[in-house]
């Protein structure tokens, strides 16, 4: 058996980017030319620590590295500018004052300046335990865009052509399908509790 390839730090911040646009594990690990677990393990380091480097054998390190802030001020600025505020925020205002922000623990997410914006648009948002298991259900919407899109032949040759398979597809998943993820987070939360926060079928 060949060893296993080990992952800079650089690739680990490349793999945390790709999963947060929504590329699913499997294809961030065929990229990077190493198993799914490796992918799935440093997606649940990164949310429960905030780091992407591995853990020191000995002492006490630093939690993140100087590159490694650079990457999560980038990506906080991406959420908050292409994501929270054209796309998020109209969205919570139109449901009403009952509707919460369900988001995640991740760095990018909980910077000074996203938590600020959050609260100055008046968002409530849903508060996370530090290690808390992934209940967000659109997981499940990523992976059914994923194999959506995978039915698509040939593979997409530049950026241009995968957007608009995406918008594409989003477009067409069934209302049915999504409904059934949101109704489906009372179970969600009864497993988890039965299962003291372990893996659970979903």
């Amino acid at each position: 058996m060949p060893p296993r390839r080990k992952l800079s730090d650089l690739d680990r911040g490349r793999a945390i980017g790709w999963l947060q646009d929504g590329v699913a594990a499997r294809q961030v690990a065929q990229r990077l030319a190493v198993a799914p677990s490796v992918i799935i393990r440093l997606k649940q380091r990164f949310y429960a620590t905030g780091r992407v480097q591995e853990r020191q054998r000995s002492g006490r390190p630093r939690d993140t590295t100087p590159r490694d802030d650079r990457f999560i001020q980038r990506q906080a600025v991406r959420y908050q500018n292409k994501i929270l505020q054209p796309l998020v925020v109209p969205a919570l205002q139109a449901i009403g004052p009952r509707a919460i922000l369900q988001d995640d623990n991740a760095p990018p997410h909980r910077s000074a300046a996203v938590s600020t914006f959050i609260q100055q648009a008046r968002v409530n948002r849903m508060l996370w335990p530090a290690n808390s298991p992934d209940l967000n259900p659109i997981e499940h919407m990523w992976d059914e865009l994923c194999r959506r899109v995978q039915q698509h032949h040939p593979p997409p040759a530049n950026l241009g052509p995968l957007l608009q398979w995406l918008q594409q597809e989003w477009n067409g998943v069934p209302r049915a399908f999504i409904c059934n993820l949101i109704h489906s987070m009372r179970q969600r939360c009864v497993e988890c509790l039965a299962h003291n926060g372990k893996h659970t079928r979903y």
